[in-house]
């Protein structure tokens, strides 16, 4: 799978399974090497995981998820519906 840094995704979230708009920041290809070796940088397990910036429409307006995998259940991404 192509790097997918900088698009935008739909991230399902953890409690009541809301959709919410995301942009990934991170995927396995490329990840910044030193940022794993300082430990800033979570690791990725495979080409469909990805760090996200979440945004949200209530105060707390965004927030970070990180080793996301691709599906269709809650704390996961997917690919948003074409128009």
């Amino acid at each position: 799978m192509k790097s997918i840094v900088g698009r935008i995704v739909i991230y399902r979230a953890r409690t009541r399974g809301y959709h919410l708009p995301a942009i990934a920041t991170a995927a396995q290809d490329p990840l910044d090497p030193i940022g794993l070796e300082l430990g800033d940088v979570p690791p990725l397990t495979d080409d469909t995981t990805a760090h996200l910036h979440v945004m949200t429409p209530g105060a707390q307006a965004s927030y970070t998820e990180h080793a996301v995998p691709q599906s269709n259940r809650p704390g996961t991404w997917s690919w948003p519906e074409r128009a």
